[in-house]
């Protein structure tokens, strides 16, 4: 599975991280700055396994050890409308 930030989310620098809204359902999210690596990455289509390897680039360690933090994330981000998953191998997208 691929993600990609929602268009209709703005984000804005907050300290070393991002607060990220949706006015149309007032969601708000902040996210410090492994969360915000993973919101710049999602700007093109990427899925967990690829956000893993990022974070394990900029932080060492293994990609596998931020899977469970990762997964996390992207299932709230998804929940909330932030983040869209690709439906197709066309790069469709599906809010959910």
């Amino acid at each position: 599975m691929k993600y990609h930030v929602n268009a209709q989310a703005i984000d804005c620098p907050l300290g070393d991280g991002l607060a990220i809204f949706k006015a149309d359902s007032g969601t708000c999210f902040n996210l410090n700055h492994s969360g915000a690596l993973l919101w710049a990455a999602a700007r093109q289509p990427t899925g967990v396994d690829e956000l893993c390897e990022r974070l394990a680039g900029a932080y060492g360690g293994r990609a596998a050890d931020y899977v469970s933090d990762v997964r996390t994330l992207v299932d709230a981000l998804v929940a909330n409308g932030l983040l869209l998953e690709l439906s197709d191998e066309n790069g469709a997208v599906q809010a959910v």
